[in-house]
């Protein structure tokens, strides 16, 4: 790790992700600009190797009240203080882009988690003026699918973290973030992108940011529903509605690194909030064959369900 200002050029250039502006030492590569009284600053400083008071502890982080630290070997240590601020301590060897990969994955997940936004882990789309979360575990196909959805028309909201805003009345929003789409080599040449075109997530992954320049949607949405993709001995592709507690289990399986939310608080609010989300939505599995990823089946037959719902609305 090196001193106080590091030797890099402080930019303090104003962005905007997820409803919120930000003001950042670090250069936030295809994020759009922002304007006004930031809502968050990102700086270049001091970070502490440990959290003395802190409440939970992990491999790569550890969570204090209204406190978040995360070391990554080889790029930086993070710092996010009460939702409002990001101290970054990079190494020697980070570039800007090695630090952001991180900031504006996991680090700003738990920014996000601070000031009292539902997390989920997934990707998120508009239908019909809706949005749709397209959640499941890492490489399931959550990115690849949000991809396809795109080039269908249908625009995308965000990537792999999937903030959720309550207004005061109860309805939920889903929140854009940011408009990139993280793709595995094979997915992206599949929909036709030339990789050697893309930027590398990290040099040892066959993984490429996927920008988008356009068809990307800039206000929040109200939240529909979540679908789960899940791999299954199925034949084709099926939908199943969750219901009941079902909706629940599915909502706090698939939120955003759980164990961040061991903070002050952090728990309680968010099983509240899932109780109330899962009482408002759809939650649904995506059963697909564990043979091939079926992308235009999986297309289609999710295209097929959100028409069925829309008549369904309609003949009320």
């Amino acid at each position: 790790m090196r001193g106080k200002g590091f030797g890099k050029v402080k930019t303090n250039q104003v962005y905007k992700a997820y409803g919120l502006t930000i003001i950042s030492d670090v250069t936030m590569a295809g994020l759009e600009l922002g304007e006004g009284t930031p809502d968050i600053a990102i700086r270049y400083g001091v970070v502490p190797e440990t959290l003395v008071d802190a409440t939970s502890r992990g491999l790569r982080f550890q969570v204090a009240p209204d406190r978040f630290l995360l070391k990554v070997d080889g790029v930086a240590r993070y710092l996010v203080i009460s939702g409002k601020e990001i101290v970054i301590e990079p190494c020697l060897s980070a570039t800007e882009y090695d630090i952001q990969v991180f900031l504006l994955g996991s680090v700003f997940g738990a920014l996000l988690q601070q000031r009292g936004d539902l997390v989920l882990h997934g990707a998120a789309i508009v239908v019909n003026g809706q949005g749709i979360i397209l959640s499941g575990v890492s490489g399931i196909g959550k990115s690849t699918l949000a991809a396809a959805l795109s080039q269908k028309g249908y625009p995308v909201l965000t990537d792999d973290v999937s903030a959720v805003r309550f207004s005061a009345a109860g309805t939920p929003s889903v929140i854009p973030g940011y408009p990139r789409l993280k793709l595995w080599a094979d997915s992206a040449e599949k929909l036709g992108n030339d990789t050697t075109s893309l930027q590398q997530v990290r040099g040892n992954l066959e993984k490429f940011e996927y920008t988008m320049t356009e068809n990307f949607c800039q206000t929040p949405v109200p939240l529909r529903g979540l679908y789960q993709l899940n791999i299954s001995d199925s034949t084709s592709v099926q939908v199943v509605r969750d219901k009941g507690l079902q909706k629940l289990e599915t909502l706090m399986k698939n939120t955003y690194r759980y164990r961040f939310l061991d903070g002050k608080s952090g728990k309680a609010l968010h099983l509240k909030l899932c109780t109330v989300l899962a009482n408002t939505i759809d939650v649904c599995q995506v059963m697909r064959p564990s043979k091939g990823f079926l992308l235009d089946e999986l297309v289609a037959v999710l295209e097929n369900d959100w028409d069925i719902q829309q008549t369904k609305e309609q003949c009320y």
